[in-house]
């Protein structure tokens, strides 16, 4: 499986400093591994082999607005993405309308879980990664519960469960703390 990303500016990153490299995004990615899947080198000649990757992308389905998305998700399917995964979803009524707006039968979405530990960090979440928007009354939840990163966990089972019944499957972010994913999968 390949993931292709464009990824986030530089500035939003670790490493501000750096320089970005604007030479590919993530639908000229998938054209190329379409190419080599179907046996052709980067500039459309013939090669010995093939290769057989699966190849997927992201999608954010509170984009706002949603119809450049959508443009866009649409371009990464006719280059080949066969999944998505999402941006973290909080919001479950943005992805069941995201997904009733789907056309293509063939195409698996998987729901973005990110597992929250506090408060603060939804905060900084909200303030500093593009995309992400935690309601109040999740931060709220957060906030009032003595331990928050449990918090957190039983949010992330309660988006498994109402993902589960509206999308193909998750993607679960435990950002470091990868040790809780089997208990986050055993509640579900």
């Amino acid at each position: 499986n390949v993931l292709a990303l464009t990824g986030d500016l530089v500035t939003a990153g670790d490493q501000p400093q750096a320089k970005p490299v604007f030479d590919i995004d993530s639908v000229h990615l998938l054209k190329m591994i379409d190419n080599l899947n179907n046996g052709m080198d980067l500039s459309g000649k013939d090669i010995a082999g093939k290769t057989s990757f699966f190849s997927g992308a992201a999608v954010d389905p509170g984009a706002d607005p949603i119809t450049p998305q959508f443009i866009k998700f649409k371009q990464k399917i006719e280059s080949g993405s066969r999944f998505f995964q999402t941006q973290s979803v909080f919001n479950i009524e943005i992805l069941d309308s995201f997904m009733k707006k789907i056309t293509q039968p063939d195409v698996r979405i998987l729901g973005g879980v990110l597992v929250l530990k506090s408060a603060k960090m939804a905060r900084f979440l909200n303030e500093n990664v593009p995309g992400i928007e935690i309601d109040e009354a999740t931060i709220h939840e957060l906030e009032k519960d003595p331990k928050p990163p449990s918090r957190g966990i039983k949010l992330a089972v309660k988006l498994v469960r109402e993902m589960r019944e509206i999308c193909h499957g998750v993607h679960i972010m435990s950002i470091g703390r990868e040790e809780i994913v089997p208990e986050i999968l055993k509640q579900v």
